[in-house]
């Protein structure tokens, strides 16, 4: 039995049929020999893994750019002929999938399995990536505990800069007039102060209950709504997609989650 395979990319392509390895360039044509109506297909581009080129330089992977391999294995009982497409599709966690979509002529082809091209280097990569990204958190912990302590002190110098400033005024009016003016003068200056810390007190808690009531209006609502639907519009490409398939990044190598990112996605690159 003879396949006829016609390269309809712009990418070579890397085909084995029943264990024979075949190479077909961009709009080619090829053919090959079946000697049973068993079918055994793996289809991937030329093409390897990527991600953002600047986070990769960095040794940090984000935006996944992966190719897939398809495997069909399905039967025939005749010569025929395969038309071989290459698509790229957008998902909903910074991923695209790219794969080798074939067409047959009178031969429903049965939905592939898909696992990635290097996966295992690509696995080598994310784990890399976590440590780097368990020594970013450390480091974020570090800085705010830092900024903590530095609060607390600066605290602490700005109490005891505001008692020696008061202890420098008093001795300074006490010095100059009497015991009693100093004491009357401190005493205003700080009724003064606690005046306007109050006063400061009030206006921020207007303008909380202000906050308070305008987000829980319906013009809040209606704002956030409109702001949902617009990201929706522009980066959620997977709308139907069930969530629970997606559950973390070894959701990437999940033949299932791939195949729904191909039947749900609506953005082809």
């Amino acid at each position: 039995m003879r396949i006829f395979l016609e390269n309809k990319s712009s990418k070579t392509l890397f085909i084995n049929l029943n264990g024979q390895s075949i190479t077909l360039n961009p709009f080619a044509e090829g053919t090959a020999e079946a000697d049973c109506g068993r079918v055994s297909l793996s289809l991937t581009t030329e093409d390897n893994y990527s991600s953002e080129e600047h986070a990769e330089k960095m040794g940090y992977y984000c935006f996944h750019r992966f190719i897939t391999v398809s495997q069909y294995d399905f039967t025939a009982e005749k010569d025929f002929s395969l038309e071989l497409y290459v698509e790229t599709k957008k998902g909903d966690h910074f991923e695209s999938y790219q794969r080798v979509s074939p067409y047959c002529r009178g031969i429903t082809l049965p939905e592939p399995i898909y696992t990635l091209k290097n996966e295992a280097e690509i696995k080598e990569n994310f784990k890399a990536n976590e440590a780097l990204e368990a020594k970013a958190e450390k480091r974020a912990d570090l800085i705010v505990k830092a900024d903590n302590i530095g609060t607390i002190i600066s605290n602490a110098v700005m109490i005891i800069l505001s008692i020696g400033i008061a202890a420098l005024v008093f001795i300074a009016i006490y010095q100059n007039f009497s015991l009693k003016t100093a004491v009357i003068t401190l005493a205003v200056i700080g009724l003064m102060l606690f005046l306007i810390s109050k006063a400061i007190q009030k206006l921020i808690n207007r303008i909380g209950k202000t906050a308070d009531k305008f987000f829980s209006s319906r013009l809040f609502d209606k704002a956030v709504d409109k702001a949902n639907e617009k990201f929706e519009a522009n980066y959620v490409y997977c709308k139907d997609m069930p969530t629970e398939l997606f559950k973390d990044r070894s959701s990437f190598f999940d033949p299932n989650y791939i195949s729904a990112v191909f039947k749900y996605s609506n953005k082809n690159i």
